[in-house]
């Protein structure tokens, strides 16, 4: 009996049969079909396992040859974003450059330009300090009160018109010695 449940056929006749290939007919018996089923089942387990292998070491090289790619890629962004740094690192040590070359220059005219401002606001004061302290003085008071303004007399000597200071208030001017050179005592409304 055969693996199937059917009978073997009576020996006595033995059945032929053609190949695809052509080749001449080869004598078969039941026996030998079951066989060819068992080699082609044997051969379709070791076809699927060889297949699987194949599959797998083609996934395993496409996987590895993606991860390369993947590597190269970042490697390329990582160059990239190290060259724009390395560009913004030149250009920033440039404008330091630029700016250092500019402070040098600038510096030293901005502070001969401070100091011939303050020396001759000082040549001015010493020159007339009794209008400085009348400007200080009436800067001090929005009212309209007349001031009697006390002031050395050597800064009276050279005080001259104050009516640019004054704001069109009624001013008294009087000299007084007890007053530093420089100074002013003002009085609001007082004679």
């Amino acid at each position: 009996m055969s693996m199937f449940g059917y009978s073997d056929p009576p020996t006595r006749a033995a059945r032929s049969l053609r190949r695809l290939n052509h080749s001449a007919v080869v004598k078969t018996s039941y026996l030998t079909k079951v066989a060819e089923i068992e080699i082609a089942d044997n051969d379709s387990s070791e076809a699927a396992g060889q297949g699987y292998e194949d599959g797998y070491s083609a996934g395993l090289a496409r996987a590895k040859a993606e991860a390369a790619e993947a590597k190269s890629a970042e490697e390329r962004r990582i160059e990239c974003a190290l060259a724009a740094l390395s560009s913004a690192i030149r250009a920033v040590e440039q404008t330091r450059a630029i700016l250092d070359s500019e402070m040098r220059t600038t510096i030293p005219r901005v502070a001969f330009n401070l100091l011939e401002r303050l020396l001759g606001r000082e040549l001015e004061l010493a020159a007339n300090p009794g209008r400085d302290a009348v400007a200080r003085a009436m800067s001090l008071d929005d009212s309209d009160l007349t001031a009697v303004i006390r002031l050395n007399p050597r800064d009276l000597e050279k005080l001259g018109e104050i009516s640019d200071l004054t704001s069109g208030r009624e001013v008294s001017l009087i000299p007084d010695s007890g007053v530093e050179p420089g100074g002013a005592l003002v009085d609001l409304g007082g004679a």
